[in-house]
């Protein structure tokens, strides 16, 4: 097999196993990470990996320990294949639930038919500023950006409690028409007033509804027609309040939408459970790398 000229690649001798250096080079992965550098392509010179030494049990240790990663390693394949058939049927899920076919027998509204805008300010105690992720939702401004507004004056901001909606005008490839997330993570914090805040009426519609709603981009489409493509300075997207506004979302009976809603929180409840478990063996797996080819623990052969 051919390869470029940018790969450092290694022929193992007798004394070496295959899987054994396979592991220990995975182990250093996160050594590697750090020392890269290059703007597209991260890239480590030749020298570095002259200058590696690596702990060599004999042959049947090494054997044993790549048996013992080998166990970690399936768990994890497994988890990685059931997490991608989740994903598949939770958005095939989606787009039958959302598709042409329920909007065309279901009632129509304008947005601010089902919710009420929030414009209240934050409080001299409001404790997090909040951005949003395209692919995570909300998150603290510290945990996104080196710095934060968190302890500042917070103004031109908007207090924004557990449960309701924002709408962030800006453009990412997930979401080219901006995004809406509702805040679940925090019980209230602090969002840049330039994004349009809003809270469900009452009782006789299904929050859960609408945020799997907004998240499978059921506004794009209008949303397309009524962005102006004028630049702004602060890099959103141009839309008039009173354009967002009157867009048109689909009002089902409040039992379909509370049917719906439980639907795709449940698919989306045993993802997180997939990726809880995943997340939980691969630090296992690494506690244990850190153990075995480092020599800390030795195995029986």
């Amino acid at each position: 097999m051919a390869v470029s000229q940018d790969y450092v690649t290694w022929t193992c001798g007798p004394e070496l196993l295959n899987l054994f250096l396979y592991e220990w080079l995975q182990w250093k992965k996160p050594e590697f990470d750090r020392i890269s550098n290059g703007s597209t392509v991260h890239t480590i010179g030749l020298p570095y990996f002259e200058k590696l030494s690596i702990s060599l049990p004999s042959y049947p240790e090494q054997q044993r320990i790549a048996e013992i990663l080998s166990t970690w390693v399936v768990a994890l394949h497994t988890l990685e294949s059931l997490i991608g058939a989740k994903e598949r049927r939770r958005r095939g899920l989606t787009q039958r639930l959302f598709g042409e076919r329920n909007h065309k027998i279901w009632q129509h509204a304008r947005l601010d038919f089902v919710f009420d805008e929030v414009t209240r300010p934050p409080q001299s105690n409001t404790r997090y500023a909040l951005s949003i992720t395209a692919g995570r939702g909300f998150v603290d401004r510290r945990e996104k950006y080196s710095n934060t507004k968190a302890g500042r004056v917070l103004d031109h901001y908007i207090l924004l409690r557990r449960g309701e909606f924002a709408y962030n005008k800006g453009n990412s490839t997930r979401f080219p028409y901006g995004c809406i997330y509702r805040l679940e993570e925090f019980n209230e914090g602090a969002v840049p007033g330039v994004w349009i805040c809003f809270s469900i009426k009452d009782s006789g519609f299904d929050p859960l509804f609408y945020k799997y709603f907004f998240l499978a981009r059921g506004l794009d489409q209008q949303l397309q027609r009524r962005i102006n493509y004028g630049v702004r300075n602060d890099g959103l997207l141009n839309l008039a309040p009173a354009d967002f506004w009157s867009i048109q979302i689909p009002v089902p009976t409040l039992a379909e939408q509370k049917q719906i809603g439980e639907l795709l929180e449940q698919a989306d409840a045993e993802l997180r459970l997939l990726r809880k478990q995943y997340v939980a063996i691969a630090t296992q797996k690494r506690g244990l790398m850190q153990l075995l080819l480092t020599g800390k623990k030795r195995v029986r052969v």
